[in-house]
């Protein structure tokens, strides 16, 4: 199978997964809609590691706005967040803030930027290899295709290999 494109890739997701348009849709605003900032701020008050203080809500505005409501790293406009540059909770400068998609900050704090997008890489490859071989491939072959040091996600594993048999048993009737 030739490689095919994000929005290919995102449409054959779609039907073998058996979403509808507006649980994509629902989906897809969830997942760019920028962080709800007051909520942020209330967590971070609680919070010892954050110095039980927060930046002001202008602050973060001014942060994502600047970022353009992307990852300063990857550019993403997923599941953003915001990240101290030195790793202080309670450091809430502006010039130490940035704004971080989750999986280039849960990389940067483990130190293992090569499963970043480990999400997307497991799906991608996941669906390619179903494709290829017809059939819901093994932990190793998703591995060597994916890059990924590890597969994780269980669950997500378990939800693609139930979707990917139904998809097959509907193809089949």
């Amino acid at each position: 199978m030739t490689k095919i494109g994000e929005m290919q890739k995102l449409a054959r997701f779609i039907e073998l997964t058996g979403i509808s348009e507006d649980e994509a849709i629902s989906a897809l605003v969830a997942a760019v809609s920028p962080p709800q900032l007051g909520p942020m701020r209330q967590n971070w008050m609680r919070q010892p590691q954050f110095g039980h203080s927060a930046p002001e809500t202008a602050t973060l505005r001014e942060l994502f706005e600047a970022a353009d409501y992307r990852c300063t790293k990857c550019g993403s406009q997923v599941r953003l967040g915001v990240d101290r540059r030195n790793s202080d909770g309670a450091d809430h400068s502006r010039q130490n803030l940035q704004a971080l998609y989750f999986s280039c900050n849960r990389a940067k704090g483990r130190g293992q930027d090569q499963n970043r997008h480990h999400g997307r890489r497991l799906v991608n490859a996941v669906v390619e290899l179903f494709d290829e071989l017809g059939r819901f491939p093994s932990n190793k072959e998703i591995q060597s295709r994916s890059g990924l040091t590890k597969i994780g996600r269980p669950e997500l594993i378990a939800y693609l290999k139930r979707r990917l048999a139904q998809s097959l048993i509907q193809k089949s009737d």
